[in-house]
């Protein structure tokens, strides 16, 4: 059966003894043999052994396969068999199972202890898809709870395995060399997002040119690849042939781009990253690569999923340029330059940390263990948990305080997320109980598994960017994948499932908004759409204003939502299926301009204005509500504090900072008093007297409140003292005269008043218990400033002999003859 030698034999023999008492954790670069030769040795030397392995992807799951079985000279499903979504090859004499993550889960869903199930690999774990974190944890618990017997192998061409040790700290750990040729990486300058597909293709058709090798080159989206193939079906001689390879691609089209070309033809594989691990394409010996990755992100902010172009990571494009080095030596062209590549981080950030975690939070509920108590690799954000958390208690599988709900393990049946599975359970009952819905029993039913097939399986993108365009131009690959899963989906729902033709494509639209209500939209203004969840996202089309939109797909990117595809809903829809979430709110801010309240009566559903009328008497708690927000980020100076009221907040200033913080709580509970911050504690302390604010409609009525009388008796009980005793409003001369005090912005305390008055006064005058020297202001008759001073006795013997002179002449029937000391 084999034939030649792989590095990987090397620790083959130490892995069969590990295994008797332990789990490993596999180091193996590419082209080691650990996907091939590994399984291989286990099914020759443990023959009594059943095993599955996890790949990440579908197309390496039947090519590996395949492979493996014909090595036994089997067809697929006897020794050596595989199960993906969808599609199941095995059989009772199967050993040997190849799944993706996704279905070993529901294995372990549907039988805990796995019975039947000795070994378990985790291949290519780097790649640290979402589902391979998760099982891993399932599995460890199953170790540790119900299977001691059970093993787990771990295999990693790039991961620390001191991370691993975290999760597996008994694990064994084995390493190996790579087989690999010498490959030579060239750099180019750098190419624009744009012009790559084209620059991509030229480099392959140089490259085959120049060698007998076959050419890969990874593009990142379809769009690209089918545009690259364009380009070189015009270009290439009759001694090339052209693939495409990626996952919504037929399996036959798959497995023709995989094996070598019947007629001895060279060939240009263009192929997205589902060419980077694991799959061995013959003949391949150069390798062209874009350095551009297709990446879910989950957004919380708008609850959309979106697939965006990124770099690659150092660890990924390794593993490209390996593809090259597989069966000789080889090359890499790389489309950026040498010194952009100091700069690509270093690995990929695991998935768990960007996408929707909503099904793996149900799927840990329903099996009991919290998401956070599992042993995963890298745990999630607790902003991620709770979005999870907040949809399931939405649909009903989880109640408000998290308990799981009977309904969870309905929804969790359904291979897809939960709010589409959600749909296809209820959204026929809740239709029912809508007499006046122009839709059919049978149309229902089929729409809502068609529905949940189109945002599970997702359509190619192209120019189409109505859902109704799109679906009907979808290439044969998507029409089979949509089928199929919707034929799935009806089965477990054990309904009939009706033509996609015969279904209204509004039909649909209603649909995906029932599963994903984040998904509505308003067109509010042109090229805008207001979205359920409050965010504008922007749209090529211009659409009559108020439509009403379910958005199909979205391009998030520098912190813009860009709808790539929609499809339209009457509003009488949104009316009938969401008219219960529609709240009628009475809406009072402050004008802007003028100053004074304004209301409206608003509908809303979520965050989108469906209408809105005026209303001359708003409710007075209301109008409260609309002042104290629009005071509260005000300075001081622009509070509306009349002369008396500002005279009051400087006494207090003056209060907190004579008396000593120890003996009294002011200065925490006022903070930094002379900015917005006392202004928004004097809101916070308004809350029991909010009464007052009842009446006022404008900013006028607001000037004309007391606001020291308010605010007065809510002070600390010290500083109410200190101000009544030592910071007087007005106080007595030593010659009789009652003068008043001004309280100045500076901090300064004045007194300023016509010369005349002070005759007989020689000294100084000094308030806040003895602390606060006050300033005379010394007037003249006409009431102008004269001089300023702290020290009368020195004024009267000093320069007051110089002014007399001066006033005499100019005020003659004043008496200016002061008593001096």
């Amino acid at each position: 059966m084999k034939n030649q030698q792989y590095p990987i034999d090397s620790i083959l023999a130490p892995l069969k003894e590990h295994l008797l008492d332990s789990n490993v954790i596999v180091s193996a670069p590419p082209g080691a043999g650990k996907s091939t030769q590994l399984p291989l040795y286990l099914l020759e030397n443990l023959p009594e052994k059943r095993i599955i392995m996890l790949q990440p992807r579908r197309v390496v799951v039947r090519h590996l396969a395949a492979y493996l079985a014909r090595q036994f000279d089997e067809e697929v499903g006897q020794t050596v068999g595989y199960q993906i979504r969808g599609e199941k090859r095995i059989s009772a004499q199967t050993r040997l199972t190849i799944v993706t993550e996704a279905v070993l889960t529901r294995k372990l869903q549907g039988d805990a202890e796995l019975i039947g199930t000795d070994i378990i690999i985790f291949d290519e774990f780097h790649e640290r898809n979402i589902h391979s974190d998760f099982s891993l944890a399932l599995c460890i618990e199953v170790q540790q709870a119900l299977r001691d017997d059970l093993r787990l192998i771990v295999m990693s061409a790039t991961l620390d395995h001191l991370a691993m040790k975290n999760v597996l700290p008994s694990a064994q750990h084995l390493i190996t060399e790579g087989k690999m040729f010498p490959v030579d990486i060239l750099y180019t300058e750098a190419v624009s997002q744009e012009n790559i597909a084209i620059h991509c293709a030229q480099q392959a058709l140089q490259c085959c040119s120049q060698n007998s090798g076959d050419s890969l080159v990874f593009l990142p989206t379809v769009s690209m690849i089918k545009r690259a193939f364009n380009w070189l079906v015009e270009h290439v001689g009759a001694g090339l042939v052209v693939h495409e390879l990626y996952g919504q691609l037929e399996k036959h089209a798959q497995q023709i781009a995989l094996e070598p070309d019947p007629s001895g033809r060279q060939k240009i594989i263009l192929a997205t990253n589902i060419a980077e691990t694991s799959l061995t394409i013959e003949n391949v010996t150069s390798v062209v690569d874009s350095g551009l990755v297709n990446v879910a992100c989950f957004h919380l902010s708008t609850g959309l999923t979106e697939l965006g172009l990124q770099r690659i990571s150092k660890a990924s494009a390794n593993q490209r340029a390996g593809r090259a080095g597989r069966v000789s030596a080889g090359r890499c062209i790389r489309m950026w330059t040498h010194e952009q590549h100091q700069f690509l981080v270093a690995h990929d950030s695991p998935q768990i940390l960007q996408e929707d975690l909503t099904s793996i939070v149900l799927a840990a509920a329903v099996w009991g263990t919290p998401l956070c108590d599992l042993a995963l690799l890298t745990q999630p954000s607790s902003a991620q948990l709770k979005f999870a958390q907040q949809e399931l208690i939405r649909i009903g599988a989880l109640d408000e305080d998290g308990a799981v709900q009977p309904y969870a393990k309905q929804i969790d049946a359904f291979p897809c997320h939960p709010t589409l599975a959600h749909l296809i359970l209820s959204f026929a009952r809740v239709s029912a109980q809508l007499p006046q819905s122009p839709f059919k029993r049978d149309q229902i039913i089929a729409a809502s598994c068609w529905a949940a097939a189109i945002v599970d399986e997702g359509l190619e993108r192209n120019h189409y960017v109505r859902l109704a365009d799109a679906l009907q131009h979808m290439n044969r690959g998507t029409s089979h994948q949509l089928t199929t899963q919707a034929k799935r989906f009806a089965m477990l729902a054990k309904q009939p499932l009706s033509d996609l033709n015969d279904i209204p494509v509004e039909l649909l639209a209603v649909c995906i908004a029932f599963a994903q209500p984040r998904r509505i939209g308003f067109y509010i203004k042109p090229h805008t759409v207001k979205l359920f969840g409050g965010r504008q996202a922007s749209v090529e089309q211009v659409l009559p204003m108020g439509t009403w939109i379910v958005v199909v797909d979205a391009i998030y990117q520098q912190n813009e939502v860009r709808i790539s595809r929609y499809e339209i809903i009457a509003e009488s829809l949104v009316q009938l299926y969401f008219g219960d979430q529609i709240e009628v709110v009475e809406k009072v801010s402050i004008h802007p301009q003028h100053k004074q309240i304004q209301a409206k009566q608003e509908s809303k559903l979520a965050a989108i204005t469906v209408a809105e009328t005026p209303i001359e008497r708003p409710k007075g708690q209301t109008c409260v509500l609309a002042w104290t927000q629009y005071l509260r980020p005000l300075t001081l100076g622009d509070w509306p504090f009349s002369k008396s009221d500002q005279q009051w907040w400087r006494r207090v200033e003056l209060a907190l900072e004579c008396l000593d913080s120890s003996t009294s709580q002011a200065h925490d509970e006022f903070g930094q008093c002379a900015d917005t911050n006392a202004c928004r504690h004097f809101i916070d302390l308004l809350s029991p007297q909010n009464d007052q604010l009842l009446a006022v409609a404008s900013w006028q009525q607001l000037e004309q409140t007391h606001w020291a009388k308010m605010l007065h008796n809510h002070l600390p009980w010290p500083v109410q003292q200190y101000m009544q005793q030592h910071l007087p409003l007005q106080i007595t001369l030593s010659n009789g005269f009652v003068a008043p005090l001004s309280y100045r912005e500076n901090g300064s305390v004045v007194i300023s008043v016509r010369l005349q008055k002070l005759f007989g006064c020689y000294q100084k005058i000094m308030v806040g218990d003895g602390s606060i020297p006050v300033v005379l202001e010394l007037l003249s008759p006409a009431n102008r400033p004269l001089q300023s001073t702290l020290d009368l006795a020195g004024f009267w013997q000093g320069s007051y002999q110089e002014i007399r002179k001066e006033m005499r002449g100019r005020y003659p029937k004043h008496n200016w003859d002061a008593p001096l000391p």
